[in-house]
């Protein structure tokens, strides 16, 4: 069986006996299953908006920032084509979002929880695609980590405090 771990900010689409894992903590784990062709993709969601990166890049003159997709905008739509690309069908899509845990308080300005902004942007864009979508274990203050089985379609998800070696 082959495992394929997806870091911050990336994304995997795999087939067959194949496993894709990560681990989250404010980020969120997209994970998207096409059960009859037993293809799957985990984008792992650092950020909901390429725009302030882009506004970024044009002020700095900077395109070393463009290299790295790592936005709920980007990453989505990129794993979807990619999914489709190697075989799947958007009509067989299921979703499953995972994490987007408040790793820090934010009591006094809630709007700097990112993990809530993460999560609300994914529903957003699934939503947008029309692709079913499953929520486990989402929101909350825990650290998790995440396992596909592509094959069978099992989601495991662990979750763990920092106080967990």
């Amino acid at each position: 069986m082959k495992k394929v771990y997806v870091g911050i900010g990336e994304y995997a689409v795999a087939h067959g006996q194949s496993v894709l894992q990560t681990i989250l903590g404010s980020c969120v784990g997209v994970v998207i299953f096409d059960k009859f062709h037993r293809i799957g993709g985990l984008a792992h969601i650092y950020l909901p908006h390429s725009s302030v990166e882009k506004q970024t890049r044009i002020n700095s003159n900077s395109s070393m920032l463009a290299s790295v997709p790592k936005y709920a905008d980007l990453l989505i739509p990129m794993m979807i084509n990619s999914l489709v690309r190697q075989g799947a069908d958007k009509q067989y899509f299921t979703a499953y979002l995972v994490g987007g845990a408040s790793i820090f308080s934010f009591h006094k300005n809630p709007s700097l929880n990112v993990g809530k902004k993460n999560l609300d942007q994914a529903r957003l864009l699934l939503k947008q695609e029309m692709i079913r979508t499953v929520e486990v274990k989402v929101g909350g203050t825990t650290g998790r980590k995440v396992t596909f089985d592509c094959y069978t379609g099992d989601l495991e998800v662990m979750e763990f405090s920092e106080n967990i070696n």
